[in-house]
């Protein structure tokens, strides 16, 4: 996910022409101060220019990380946080009536995969200053393809990556010492393997115990296009990421009916079967 800002502008002059006691004697006058200059300004204008910042959020598992973020930012700004929950496949739905002017939001917590229509309708702020001089980010500890995939548009920094999902494979050294076993390289393989090896018996008592692979435990539906795209990319991405997976960038004509596609659903029924 991304953490992306709506771009908003607003100008005010104004001249604050008293300090009271409370901001002077306070330790900590930042948060004092700033509330006695939302007031000044309130009563300058006869009205609240102060509203609750609004953050769209997905409906997904790191949803009460957000709550404890909002809380915490609530508690050192002073201003109060409304989080937009959005179940996941509704985010889309969102992100165009954000692009069509039908909703507001301050900041959005999305897929860098729907970023482009808020970007190309000139709804995100540009981060690329702030992400460069603010110390606490680090910007450059985040890994380059965060960096230059889910939180650019046009060369420009629209959005903060705030985590990243690599699919990773892990094995069993002792299992594959064992039974003589070699690494997959391949999917092929890697699917051959499992189910050679699925209900082995490690331990002797008659009964298999050995699962041949081990995804993680989320929701098939979740997790299933990930998968997918994970097998398909090696067939079709032969040149590297620049060549699309669904969809040919120079033509936009799909490219999922075809023998790399076949053959990558054949290999993940053959993984979940």
């Amino acid at each position: 996910f991304s953490v992306s800002v709506h771009q908003n502008w607003f100008f005010t002059s104004f001249r604050l022409t008293c300090c009271r006691n409370s901001v002077c004697q306070s330790s900590n006058n930042s948060a004092v101060l700033a509330g006695e200059v939302r007031n000044h300004i309130d009563a300058c204008l006869q009205a609240n220019m102060y509203r609750n910042l609004r953050i769209s959020v997905p409906n997904a598992s790191l949803l009460p990380a957000i709550r404890r973020h909002a809380t915490a930012f609530q508690e050192k700004h002073n201003i109060t946080v409304e989080l937009n929950v959005l179940e996941v496949l509704e985010t889309a739905t969102g992100v165009h009536d954000v692009a069509q002017l039908q909703v507001f939001s301050d900041g959005w917590i999305i897929d860098p995969a729907v970023i482009g229509d808020l970007a190309a309708a000139n709804a995100l702020a540009e981060l690329t200053s702030y992400a460069f001089s603010d110390q606490d980010l680090k910007w450059p500890d985040i890994s380059k393809f965060y960096r230059m995939n889910s939180a650019n548009f046009n060369k420009r920094i629209i959005g903060v990556p705030l985590d990243g999902d690599l699919l990773l494979m892990y094995y069993r050294r002792d299992l594959f010492d064992r039974y003589k076993l070699s690494v997959p390289v391949t999917w092929e393989e890697f699917a051959e393997l499992a189910r050679k090896m699925n209900g082995t018996d490690t331990d002797g008592d008659g009964v298999g115990d050995l699962w041949g692979t081990c995804f993680d435990n989320a929701k098939t539906t979740c997790k299933s296009p990930w998968i997918l795209t994970a097998v398909l990319a090696p067939y079709v991405q032969y040149l590297g990421t620049k060549q699309g997976i669904y969809i040919d960038p120079s033509t936009m004509k799909p490219l999922i009916n075809n023998p790399a596609m076949i053959r990558a659903v054949q290999l993940y029924r053959s993984l979940f079967s």
